[in-house]
């Protein structure tokens, strides 16, 4: 199985029932990005990856496959 680091990023932005314009526009970025990132086609830039996760709330770390297979402080109410 492979991991793609923005899965948790579209379930949340189809949960939100939110369209990829209006990801990208929240984001500062052009909606073939955000598309691509969702597919694992390419990866975003350090800064666009700090933005994705103010705009939606999803810890950084949960874009790595750090938080899939250990126990995440951030993700499991644990950060201090």
């Amino acid at each position: 199985d492979q991991i793609i680091p923005f899965q948790d990023a579209l379930k949340w932005r189809k949960s939100k029932k939110l369209a990829l314009k209006q990801v990208a526009a929240g984001v500062g970025v052009s909606v073939s990005s955000i598309s691509a990132w969702e597919k694992g086609e390419r990866l975003p830039s350090l800064d666009h990856l700090l933005r994705v996760s103010e705009f939606t709330g999803i810890p950084v770390c949960a874009f790595f496959q750090f938080c899939k297979t250990t126990q995440c402080p951030f993700l499991n109410g644990q950060d201090s």
